[in-house]
């Protein structure tokens, strides 16, 4: 599949204007200057360009087929101390997707965004993805897999996903899946007074590297339970049990629980507020966790006027006494947007730790981006 993007993306690029009214062409462009101050990046400069393709055709009564293609072409040169520098570019599918839906119904196959879950800071159901909220762009890389969910009348939905060729390491993960291995599992999502709750499934085989290179494929299996309500002040909880048989492994459960909330504040143009806990560890046997770390988050944000908009985010893991912070200053105009940010976090980074973000050390960023 994944040797068929390119050309397929190209090919229907050139069709855009032969085709159906339905079909768009549209891109997303940015570029950022970094200044930092940390012994192993002075500064860092980058661009990026996602072109994305649509199209979409009713094939009968409220069912709908459409396609989505994208790639993720970006560049980014960090000068280092000592007049030492570090060029990295590249070009890779970013969404890649065919969709049969109906008012009840959908399936998505090919490269996609799969995400759920109520929280947005510490998320303990980030099992394919892997966004940071610090990010404006809140780019993240896709899966290759099939999606299917149904909706059923009282807001109830049921999801079922298989996935296949995903060989880097997505989510929370520390070990890839097998190269050969399909992964599969499940959603299913049932409101309740005043909020909504959702249990999840999800089955894999992960790639082990053994003495003397041999590799071997170990199970793990993903259990969860998260439930969010809105009671004037909205609550969540995300609550996450995984199983491994890693033959590396002394500590096979692994345990997330994530209790957050948010509120709008009466005061201006409306003051917006969002806190999060995370608590997670390893554990030999199910119900003992002795070895834990805690993780607090904090987010505000508030629209000074229709164009700009300022926000601070702030981690703190206790653990390890680290401290992160984060504050923005954003402004939106027609399709533009300019993003200007500053960030004091630790060198090695417990959050976000499989993600190549920029947000390392201490630094200023301006970023540029035009959207059409």
């Amino acid at each position: 599949m994944k040797y068929l993007l390119y050309p397929a993306l190209f090919l229907l690029t050139g069709l855009h204007f032969a085709i159906s009214q339905d079909a768009e062409l549209r891109g997303q462009a940015s570029a950022w200057l970094q200044a930092g101050k940390d012994s192993r990046q002075n500064a860092a400069l980058g661009m990026r360009y996602i072109p994305e393709f649509k199209w979409g055709e009713e094939l009968a009564a409220e069912i709908l087929f459409d396609i989505q293609l994208s790639v993720n072409i970006f560049g980014s040169q960090h000068l280092r101390a000592a007049s030492h520098s570090q060029h990295y570019s590249a070009i890779k599918p970013y969404r890649a997707w065919l969709r049969c839906s109906g008012e009840q119904f959908e399936l998505r196959l090919g490269l996609q965004k799969i995400n759920f879950g109520p929280a947005r800071l510490l998320r303990s159901l980030r099992w394919f993805d892997r966004v940071d909220p610090r990010d404006p762009l809140q780019i993240t890389d896709g899966v290759y897999g099939l999606l299917a969910r149904y909706y059923f009348l009282n807001n109830a939905n049921i999801w079922l996903w298989g996935l296949y060729g995903n060989q880097e390491i997505k989510g929370m993960e520390f070990l890839a899946a097998g190269r050969k291995s399909p992964e599969w599992g499940g959603r299913v999502q049932y409101p309740v007074p005043h909020g909504e709750t959702g249990i999840s499934f999800h089955h894999r085989e992960a790639r082990e590297t053994l003495s003397k290179g041999a590799i071997h494929l170990s199970p793990e299996n993903r259990f969860a339970f998260d439930g969010s309500w809105d009671l004037g002040v909205a609550l969540w909880f995300e609550a996450v049990i995984i199983k491994n048989e890693y033959a590396q492994l002394q500590n096979p459960w692994q345990k997330y629980i994530t209790l957050g909330g948010d509120y709008t504040f009466d005061w201006g143009n409306g003051f917006h507020a969002t806190a999060e806990h995370l608590i997670a560890g390893r554990s030999e046997k199910p119900e003992r966790w002795p070895k834990r770390y805690d993780f607090s988050a904090l987010m505000f944000d508030y629209g000074l006027n229709l164009t700009d908009r300022i926000n601070l985010v702030v981690f703190y893991n206790y653990r390890d006494k680290d401290f992160y912070a984060y504050s923005g200053w954003q402004r939106t105009w027609d399709n533009w947007m300019v993003n200007l940010s500053a960030f004091w976090n630790p060198l090695q980074a417990e959050l976000f730790e499989n993600r190549q973000t920029l947000l390392a050390g201490k630094g200023l960023q301006i970023m540029l981006v035009f959207n059409h």
